[in-house]
Order: C-alpha cells, then structure tokens, then sequence
C-alpha cells in the first residue's frame, strides 16, 4: 500500500468548520456593540449594580472565565439559558443579507458546520438573515 499523501486544493478538504460571529459577517456589524449592550444590562437588572459595575464585572469575568457568561454562572448561580435568551435579544436589521458569501458557500466542496459561542436560536436568527443557512449541515453552541 503506498504511503498517504496529502491532496491539494480544496477537494481534498471533506469538513468546513466556521466560527459564527466577526467570521460569517463582519465585526464593522452592529450586532456585538448590541450583544456587550445587552450584557450590561442583564448584569444590571440581575445582579442590581450600576453600570459601571456592570462593565467591570462584564471584563472581570470575561478575563478569568473565558466568557462573561461563564463567570455569571460559576460567581453568580445563573441561569445561562436565561442570560443567553436575554442577551441575544437584538436587532438584526443592520445585517445584510450576503450574495457573495451565498455564492462562496455554495461552491465549497464537502461539510460545512457552523461553531458560536452564542444560543442555537441566535445563530439560526443570524445565518437566515445572511441568507447562507442552507449550507450548513450542524451547529454547534455553546
């Protein structure tokens, strides 16, 4: 049996992995500035801080946690359905949908799977609003 020899071009690859968010649109969107808003306003509501204290906790935990959500369960107790739910609840008006991203899809061979750090009904909300949501086989959330 010869020796495995790695194909070239993109036929040989069989799996795409996307990352969701700054990757599939772009970070000039409007929908991070929407999601850290909504952020600190879950922080106020939930834990009855100002603001500022918001911010601070929003870093602090996103720092030694790896994700503010995280650092709301492991400190806080909660629910990171309710926090995901709550912060995912934005105005997408101000994403385009993408012809040339659709375009660009369809002409990649193999699997495509989309990976976010964001809810399953965000991500869903996002990929139908690019108008590329048929290219993707799975989804994986957080």
């Amino acid at each position: 049996m010869p020796p495995h020899t790695p194909s070239s071009g993109l036929g040989a690859i069989e799996v795409w992995l996307f990352d969701l968010d700054n990757t599939l649109y772009s970070s000039a969107s409007d929908v991070f500035p929407q999601i850290h808003r909504r952020m600190i306003e879950f922080i106020v509501e939930t834990l009855g801080v100002d603001e500022d204290e918001a911010r601070r906790l929003r870093g602090d935990y996103f720092r030694r946690y790896g994700t503010t959500m995280k650092g709301l369960m492991v400190e806080r107790g909660i629910d990171p359905d309710a926090f995901l739910d709550f912060v995912h609840r934005i105005d997408l008006g101000g994403l385009p949908p993408s012809p040339r991203l659709d375009a660009a899809l369809a002409r990649l061979p193999g699997r495509k799977l989309v990976y976010t750090n964001a809810s399953t009904r965000h991500a869903e909300a996002v990929l139908a609003r690019l108008g590329i949501a048929s290219h993707f086989e799975a989804l994986f959330d957080i």
